[in-house]
């Protein structure tokens, strides 16, 4: 398998793209979601196709799936930060696995969350957790007492797992997605 190599925007793009979330993140910031999000979404309208082959989708999705939660569209939350997650560097971190696994917690869908949870701390400790409803630890630390003892995550292993739609899935050797339950 090759390394792949990152993709470059053009600077015009790339300065564009930057206004435009930097715009948006003043509107969030001044607790302007709506507005904010309107310019997320159009920042990353101007990232090319494949939008998960681009660094800028990874924050964009991120910022956009953090509107939708401020928002209390959690299922819009959900969806963004699975993009997220498929976006390079998405996978090792740390705040994208956190927000997820909040997501997921509101959803009730426990399993899928104390999985995100334990992601999110296994890369970052307890900070990530740090000035956080307390709940979102709680629904772990029977599993950090129990099963934690190395902190380091394979994230080879997590790469072979594909997000979509809310679930993970994983390709077999005939190159086929299949459902991980």
């Amino acid at each position: 398998m090759k390394p792949s190599k990152m993709k470059e925007l053009s600077d015009s793009d790339y300065v564009r793209i930057e206004k435009l979330s930097e715009e948006g993140n003043d509107l969030y910031e001044q607790e302007n979601i709506r507005p904010a999000l309107r310019k997320y979404e159009e920042a990353l309208n101007i990232v090319p196709d494949p939008k998960t082959e681009w660094e800028a989708s990874t924050w964009l999705y991120t910022s956009i799936a953090d509107a939708h939660f401020s928002l209390g569209n959690i299922d819009e939350a959900k969806e963004n930060y699975y993009n997220a997650l498929n976006c390079p560097d998405g996978l090792s971190n740390a705040y994208i696995h956190f927000s997820l696994g909040q997501v997921l917690y509101e959803l009730e869908e426990s399993k899928k969350s104390q999985e995100s949870l334990l992601r999110a701390y296994m890369l970052e400790g307890l900070e990530i957790f740090e000035d956080e409803d307390p709940k979102y630890l709680d629904s772990i630390k029977g599993l950090i007492d129990e099963d934690i003892e190395d902190k380091n995550i394979d994230t080879q292993i997590q790469q072979k797992y594909i997000y979509k739609n809310g679930s993970r899935f994983y390709k077999n050797e005939d190159g086929n997605l299949i459902e991980d339950n």
